[in-house]
């Protein structure tokens, strides 16, 4: 069966329903063993009882214009919808550059991607690094639905020289925009989901 609703509604609605799976886990105490494999597994768990067709679902789908691969695609009536996600491991110092770094090369291959619409970057943040990354001085980090982040070429050389090296997908690159849809709590943390699209 192919999803009724559109495809942005489906996947809110799939993405408010993972952050409560998250909550339950950290309340069950169980968050230290989730995995950004888990928070695939159940994001699409979540847009398939939203609908989607289990024939639309694909994961590690490669890119052609870098060589890499999108963790999740999802078809629906309009076309298909790109997913980059990420769970960063609570750590500090050089790990948190290169989280910064690998980040941004999500949010830079989602800005470049013509033929999926739209495109979501889905991060599950601590309290600690999700600190970090508001305190960065090279964007505005979106904390409340509707909030807007621009990064541009120039960023990339205000950024630590661990997350420049780790942000390796820019030739080319000029500039992208970033919408949260999506912020909710986990207990541990945050869950934010973007749209991202060319700047």
């Amino acid at each position: 069966m192919m999803e009724s609703a559109p495809i942005d509604d489906v996947v809110t609605s799939a993405l408010v329903a993972l952050a409560g799976r998250l909550r339950t886990h950290h309340d069950a105490g169980l968050a230290r063993l989730l995995t950004e494999d888990t928070v695939r597994w159940f994001l699409i768990e979540e847009l398939l009882a939203g609908g989607i067709s289990s024939a639309g679902v694909k994961t590690e789908v490669p890119v052609r214009h870098d060589g890499g691969r999108l963790d999740l695609v999802v078809h629906g009536r309009t076309g298909p919808a790109a997913f980059e996600l990420k769970f960063p491991r609570d750590a500090s110092g050089a790990a948190d550059t290169m989280a910064v770094g690998e980040i941004v090369n999500d949010l830079v291959r989602l800005s470049r991607l013509p033929d999926y619409e739209p495109c979501w970057f889905v991060v599950v943040l601590c309290d600690r690094f999700a600190g970090y990354l508001d305190r960065r001085p090279y964007w505005d980090w979106p904390t409340v639905p509707g909030a807007v982040m621009t990064f541009n070429a120039a960023d990339f050389e205000k950024m630590p020289e661990t997350a420049r090296r780790s942000a390796h997908r820019r030739d080319g690159f000029e500039a992208l925009v970033a919408t949260a849809r999506v912020v909710e709590p986990v207990g541990f943390g945050t869950l934010l989901a973007m749209h991202v699209n060319p700047g």
